[in-house]
């Protein structure tokens, strides 16, 4: 049988595994005791707190902040209907449609809705909000009014509430989720936000809600990325070979951030791209035969060349940036569910297909890496540790490196409606407050997306903040290059 090209002839040599080898002897046991306590603390919960539903595990650990109402992570999704609605008639298709739906097991789907987190012995663990009222989670747009954050009420002013509504605290006694309802948005339309800690869940969990709560399809194509067909004996290899591949990584911590970090004492920003048709995106990926993903983020990080030069700072030749992607076969209800990367990518580059081209050679090699697959493995070794050890873990890496979070949520192929009237518009916005200094973000419905920019004003390390819409209108230059250049030079080998 042919071996899978998921492995060099490196790994056919015993040097990997001798090393990892040497690396678990030292931490076998340690882990262990570990997981010992940790074995202990399940059975008093068991024994003597009641009150806790049930311990947090997987990636949902990831998400965790040493200040109690500051999220790690945020995610904001905007949907702008073409129409009025009420906070009020949401709430009722809420209790109608969502809030009593269980599973085949008679599980409540989407429990999480109405849970918060506490810590017990060291460990995470869901509490139900016993005071729970909907009409704290869903209700009209109020931070004008108690945080003092504008209100929306165009394309331009929501770039604005974004800035600082994505990072902005929760009420730590409260499961960290909102639905906010701005009436009167570009004049007759209603835009609603839907606010959430990374804690609770994915944007592919938040979209499973949406088809519930609104009743629209939310529909997105098939994952193909991220789906290896791997054997018992390639997934033993990467667990034999973790330690040694962890390493690989090294190299960009120890180089650093090329771009600032994040500092809760600057103001952000938010940029808000126009919106790109998904037929555009598919045409350059026929045209210079590439990966969607190649695309997105090589006209992300020609929109931070772009913009580093505006200010007058060095462009990089290249840029640490972290990628989070979907896995297929998403569970049903509310959970982290993804892969994460991270890597250098080119930025500094003298055109637009150049960079396009040596960014797909880095989209290749994720592809072709045994490193993602085990930083999936290290990741879900990390999540049974202590959350203080798992936040000091992630602190330590955040500390260094990546300059930039890039996702591209996935893109609804379909119209959306809300009680009937179309939604004629969707956005997104994140942010991570450990250390990383941007967040890019791309999003939408009926096969159309735009890209979002989160950063604090010195993100460049210049005293000039980027102007208004800087970055997403470079990001879209970038896309019209690609789209409308048809005579090039083939710089595949550049």
């Amino acid at each position: 049988m042919k071996q899978s090209s998921l492995f060099t002839s490196l790994w056919f040599t015993p040097i990997p595994i001798a090393i990892s080898m040497l690396v678990y002897m030292v931490l076998a046991p340690i882990y262990s005791s570990f997981l010992i306590y940790r074995a202990i603390v399940i059975l008093i919960w068991k024994l003597k707190r009641p009150d806790l539903d049930s311990i947090v595990s997987g990636y949902d650990t990831i998400f965790t902040s040493r200040k109690p109402g500051l999220a790690s992570s945020d995610i904001v999704l905007c949907l702008v209907v073409d129409g009025e609605i009420s906070a009020t008639r949401i709430q009722e298709m809420f209790q109608d449609r969502v809030a009593h739906l269980r599973d085949s097991t008679g599980e409540l789907i989407f429990w999480r809705l109405f849970q918060n987190f506490t810590t017990f012995f060291g460990y995470l663990f869901w509490k139900c909000d016993t005071e729970f009222r909907l009409e704290n989670h869903i209700r009209n747009y109020d931070y004008d009014t108690t945080s003092k954050i504008p209100k929306p009420s165009d394309d331009k002013t929501v770039q604005e509430t974004l800035a600082e509504l994505t990072v902005a605290p929760w009420n730590p006694n409260r499961s960290p989720w909102e639905l906010l309802v701005v009436s009167n948005y570009n004049g007759a339309q209603t835009l609603l936000i839907c606010r959430v800690d990374h804690f609770l869940c994915d944007v592919y969990s938040l979209m499973g809600l949406f088809r519930v709560l609104f009743q629209s399809p939310f529909s997105t194509p098939t994952l193909k990325r991220n789906k290896r067909n791997l054997s018992t004996w390639d997934k033993l290899r990467a667990i034999l070979t973790l330690p040694y591949e962890m390493t690989t990584v090294l190299p960009i911590l120890l180089a650093g951030r090329a771009l600032a970090p994040y500092d809760p004492s600057v103001k952000p920003f938010c940029h808000l791209s126009q919106n790109v048709s998904i037929s555009t995106i598919k045409a350059i990926k026929k045209k210079y035969n590439v990966e969607f993903a190649t695309i997105m983020h090589s006209a992300m990080n020609g929109a931070i060349h772009q913009a580093l030069d505006l200010v007058g700072e060095k462009v990089p030749r290249d840029i640490d940036v972290g990628t989070v992607s979907p896995l297929p076969n998403h569970p049903e209800g509310l959970c982290n569910h993804w892969i994460s990367f991270m890597d250098v990518h080119p930025c500094g580059c003298s055109t637009s297909v150049e960079r396009l081209y040596r960014t797909e050679r880095v989209i290749k090699r994720y592809e072709t890496s045994i490193f993602s697959l085990a930083f999936v493995y290290g990741l879900r070794l990390a999540t049974k540790l202590p959350v203080k050890i798992i936040r000091t873990l992630l602190e330590i890496t955040y500390a260094r490196s990546p300059s930039i979070f890039f996702s591209s949520f996935p893109t609804s192929t379909s119209r959306e409606f809300v009680d009937g009237m179309e939604v004629v518009d969707a956005f997104a916005s994140a942010c991570v407050t450990t250390g990383i200094g941007m967040s890019a973000i791309s999003w939408g419905v009926n096969n159309r997306l735009r890209m979002s920019f989160w950063a604090c004003e010195n993100i460049f390390n210049s005293s000039v903040p980027p102007a208004p819409e800087t970055l997403s209108n470079f990001f879209t230059e970038d896309i019209e290059k690609l789209h409308g250049l048809e005579n090039f030079e083939d710089k595949k080998e550049a």
